[in-house]
């Protein structure tokens, strides 16, 4: 089970204490002239070097986490960071740093990175699966780390991805040594940490992803499965929920056609998403905290609290989102779906996010946090 969660400047004030008579400064990085008789040595700029992937702090962050898990080292731990992917500790892949998104050249078909296969190959073989982790597990399970920032759109490609990337590896005797045998189809066992937004905390959750819901959202979602449980889609307008197969009504305060529990200004919305994707630091931290409160968290709640007390059997719930939507929001959201809180008001109720948000969970049990709501989320995503 998942366990709770876990600048640079030089003045040219220097330079002239140095003993700068011009005033100017040359940057250390800059290209430069030594002339010796006739003979001039032009040195080439330095190019700064690139900032990891993976940092070390975050990566011993990572590897204690994993460690406390019940993991039996069938789970793959994967980063995922704005400047790319880390599998088993060591970076796979860069994102273009201008969209932070995986780079064209690295797709090798629709949603597919093939860029990423030599390092899920080399995860795959670091773990043979004995008869018994077969008959367990089936498959290599996934532990992906990601930072809050990170787009849907850019999770449901590495999944999609690692779905058939990430293979059984069988081990057959010293003999045979082992082979890599193709994986059948169903659902990845995920285990999703995402980091809340200035925090170093993790969020973690099981999920599944099934392959029916790599696609876009709900739609190939079969009728039956549906019944008596709640599937939740987020987009920059808000939060649109159906309840097997009907769609609720928009509440009180949101137009007719749109989603059930609306965000007060989707403009606000929008430029917030665009800020997160073009920013970094702490204005991207501040970005995506205001983005997280956009949404009608408390409002979720409560209607999924009718929903559960209607349904007390139902335990799956289905989150999917759009494809620019910033897996913080997603995080929160899976977060108000699992948990039953305790409420101030009779009915279980709360009047706004902040009241929400410190509550404790209803039912303290060691490493279920609350979990008796909608315990059991299903990632969808938007093509």
């Amino acid at each position: 089970m998942m366990s709770s969660r876990t600048n640079w400047l030089i003045t040219c004030a220097l330079a002239m204490v140095l003993g700068c008579g011009t005033g100017e400064v040359k940057p250390d990085d800059a290209p430069t002239d030594t002339t010796t008789d006739d003979v001039t040595t032009v040195t080439e700029a330095k190019a700064p070097p690139e900032a990891p992937v993976l940092d070390a702090q975050t990566r011993a962050e990572i590897e204690a986490y994993d460690a406390a898990e019940i993991n039996d080292g069938m789970f793959v731990p994967l980063y995922v960071g704005a400047l790319g992917v880390a599998v088993d500790g060591s970076a796979s892949l860069r994102f273009d740093p201008k969209t932070r998104r995986v780079r064209e050249e690295e797709l090798t078909g629709p949603y597919y990175i093939g860029g990423l296969e030599p390092a899920l190959h080399a995860a795959s073989t670091a773990r043979p699966m004995t008869d018994e982790d077969l008959s367990r597990m089936g498959r290599l399970g996934l532990s992906v780390f990601a930072e809050p920032e990170v787009s849907s759109f850019t999770l449901f490609t590495i999944l999609n991805t690692t779905e058939t990337g990430l293979r059984r590896t069988l081990a057959e005797g010293v003999e045979r040594g082992r082979f890599v045998a193709a994986d059948v189809g169903g659902g990845q066992r995920v285990k999703l940490m995402v980091r809340r937004p200035g925090q170093r905390g993790w969020d973690g959750y099981n999920v599944t992803t099934a392959s029916s819901a790599l696609t876009t959202a709900g739609e190939a979602v079969l009728a039956d499965e549906l019944e008596e449980q709640p599937v939740l889609r987020i987009d920059a307008r808000g939060i649109w929920l159906t309840f097997a197969g009907a769609p609720l009504s928009p509440s009180a305060d949101c137009p007719m056609g749109g989603p059930s529990l609306c965000n007060e200004d989707v403009a606000d919305a929008t430029e917030l998403i665009s800020r997160v994707n073009t920013s970094s630091g702490a204005e991207r931290e501040v970005a995506l905290t205001e983005l997280v409160a956009v949404y009608d968290l408390s409002g979720l709640y409560n209607q999924l609290l009718v929903l559960k007390e209607a349904n007390p059997d139902s335990l799956v719930v289905h989150v999917g989102a759009s494809a620019e939507i910033p897996l913080g929001v997603v995080s929160a959201v899976i977060a108000v779906a699992r948990s039953r809180r305790v409420s101030p008001n009779a009915d279980g109720t709360f009047d706004d996010d902040a009241s929400l948000e410190a509550a404790s969970p209803a039912l303290e049990r060691p490493n279920h946090s609350g979990d008796e709501l909608f315990p059991y989320p299903v990632l969808t995503f938007d093509r």
